[in-house]
């Protein structure tokens, strides 16, 4: 039991020291995971607790539809009796654990099936005595995502203890494991792989995010000699008055100033310097009823 809460307080302090770390921009993520479960010791008919553990791990290169692989700091913990002679046991699991990432399956909810293989040591305290054993594992399990960041796992594993006799233990837990960096880093990453407009120019250079589909652009994502068909200097594309007269100024949506914003442009308005809210006539006045 000492071991494995000093197991606990390592973790706790690692875990705040990675999830500080800004996960956005490395080649993985640091994971952590918490579960609980049932354990069969061979040779014991153990009435027990539950089996609680932590998984402090780092997955290496997860991309969202391959395969990768991630190595994981485990620590289990479980309290019992033997119905058969009454010994009170409390049995600590130490090891480290490497897992392989299955592509995700889209048609089971995008679940991502793993296989995992691991070793340590099994530290167990029964009165005043106390053994460790050498442990190795292997066994399987899947993530299913909650969220971005959060997942459901559920694994077992068959535990081949060292002892004298040779033990065969089985474990089987479920959980939830939480990705840090994850989210924020698909979100930062977005705009690297998208491109909105679909003019071949990804999100995060163009400087033009609107252009519409079949015009040619430049390296920014802008169109490069865009139709003008009024000769105003503003294109079609943003053009609001398209039939302006050539040679006249116009405003950046291509329509003829209007100081008033009476609906008359300067160029006819006749009274130039109607207060809002006012209807006019087509030269610009406000309108006199009789």
């Amino acid at each position: 039991m000492k071991r494995f809460s000093l197991f606990l307080l390592v973790v706790f302090f690692t875990t705040l020291l990675v999830s500080s770390v800004d996960a956005a921009d490395r080649r993985g993520w640091p994971t952590l995971a918490l579960t609980a479960g049932g354990y069969d010791i061979e040779g014991f008919d153990l009435r027990s607790e539950p089996l609680v553990g932590i998984h402090l791990g780092y997955e290496f290169n997860p991309g969202k539809h391959r395969e990768h692989f991630a190595l994981e700091l485990v620590g289990q913990q479980i309290s019992g009796e033997d119905q058969s002679s009454g010994v009170e046991l409390d049995v600590s699991l130490l090891r480290v654990d490497a897992l392989y990432f299955f592509p995700p399956i889209k048609t089971f909810l995008n679940m991502t099936p793993f296989l995992t293989v691991g070793g340590g040591g099994r530290f167990t305290e029964s009165g005043d005595q106390s053994d460790s054993e050498v442990v190795v594992c292997y066994g399987a399990g899947f993530k299913l995502p909650v969220t971005t960041a959060l997942a459901l796992r559920v694994e077992g594993r068959q535990l081949l203890v060292f002892s004298d006799p040779k033990q065969e233990d089985y474990s089987y837990t479920v959980g939830l494991q939480w990705t840090f960096g994850k989210a924020e880093a698909i979100k930062k990453n977005a705009i690297f792989t998208t491109d909105t407009d679909k003019d071949g120019i990804f999100d995060n250079v163009d400087q033009c995010p609107n252009t519409p589909a079949g015009l040619k652009v430049n390296a920014r994502g802008c169109p490069v000699d865009p139709p003008d068909s009024d000769g105003d200097s503003v294109p079609d594309y943003l053009d609001l008055c398209p039939d302006t007269v050539t040679g006249e100024d116009v405003t950046k949506d291509g329509c003829l100033p209007d100081s008033d914003q009476d609906g008359v442009p300067d160029i006819y308005d006749k009274c130039p310097n109607n207060p809002p809210g006012f209807e006019v006539n087509s030269d610009g006045c406000m309108k006199i009823n009789h």
